[in-house]
């Protein structure tokens, strides 16, 4: 794939990902795979006039964004860079790593898809964030089903901390599994309404992703996805397999002041050779590491195998 990466404001030149493989960027191309849909800033009318999100929301949910995630970057000596590309009619959002510079691409195509919600939007941010912050599994930046991971575990936590999020979660389109499954892990009103929005945030950009695919399906919470990879994806997850993914990362007990380690899958997270049931990486997309107790065990196994197949074995 030669998609463009957009790497500076408005007038700067566009480089290709080839120019940032050459020059070792980290980055990551898009929160969609390559889809080629455009919506353009409509002509005599305001943005939500054809659905989406207004310019006014748009530069809301981008500035809550950097008013948490600057001091964090800065702390790590990086420099958060969010680009606002409104007039950029791609429906994706973009992340990169030049230097100290920390940058997500926003782009206002994104903005204006007719099935967006300001929740959404602040979703597809927070993966972009998770690119640079989401650690554990990564190739430079974190991989997709990571960055989705991180994105309503740690950073829709910390972005809607002071909100009314029991307001958001007693919208009338509220996914009732959903909220149960939040109920059960969250006695606390507070955390589980803020588990329940994020949820169908998730479930906004599913809808989104399906949208875009021209897949004629429908994305539930009660069916995850029943894919089983052999390795660690590093690619886009289908969309059941996402909202599974935001799900999941809403149902996880840690705290979002518990970061994400760069090699252990276990700091921040919720893993299964831990005891979690609920908040765990979907397996449709994550492989989790042979613990280093059983590697032993597992090479032993795969000697006697081979020894049994070539004759010198039992």
């Amino acid at each position: 794939m030669r998609k463009m990466l957009v790497v500076a404001v408005a007038a700067a030149a566009l480089l290709s990902v080839r120019g940032l493989i050459q020059k070792g960027i980290p980055y990551c191309l898009g929160y969609f795979p390559e889809h080629g849909v455009k919506i353009p800033v409509p002509s005599g009318a305001s943005a939500a006039a054809a659905g989406g999100l207004t310019r006014a929301q748009f530069d809301a949910v981008l500035d809550r964004l950097e008013q948490v995630y600057a001091p964090i970057v800065a702390a790590r000596g990086g420099v958060l860079e969010v680009r606002r590309l409104w007039d950029d009619g791609s429906v994706n959002a973009s992340a990169a790593r030049i230097g100290n510079r920390w940058v997500i691409n926003m782009f206002g195509g994104m903005a204006r898809h007719p099935a967006i919600t300001p929740d959404g939007f602040s979703l597809v941010a927070c993966h972009e964030m998770g690119h640079h912050l989401g650690g554990f599994p990564a190739r430079g930046l974190s991989v997709e089903g990571q960055a989705d991971y991180f994105a309503n575990m740690k950073c829709h936590r910390r972005v809607w901390l002071e909100e009314d999020n029991r307001r958001a979660a007693a919208e009338p389109a509220i996914d009732a599994f959903a909220a149960k499954r939040c109920a059960k892990v969250y006695p606390d009103a507070a955390r589980r309404a803020l588990c329940v929005r994020s949820s169908m945030a998730g479930m906004t950009m599913a809808k989104v992703a399906l949208a875009l695919s021209g897949q004629d399906t429908l994305v539930r919470f009660e069916t995850p996805d029943a894919a089983r990879v052999a390795q660690t994806s590093p690619r886009h997850p289908a969309p059941q397999c996402r909202m599974d993914t935001h799900f999941q990362s809403a149902l996880c007990v840690k705290p979002a002041t518990e970061d994400f380690a760069a090699s252990d899958s276990h700091p921040g997270a919720c893993t299964r050779d831990r005891g979690f049931v609920d908040g765990v990486r979907p397996l449709c997309w994550y492989k989790p590491p042979v613990p280093a107790a059983d590697a032993g065990l597992v090479l032993d196994a795969a000697r006697l195998i081979r020894e049994s197949l070539s004759g010198r074995g039992i």
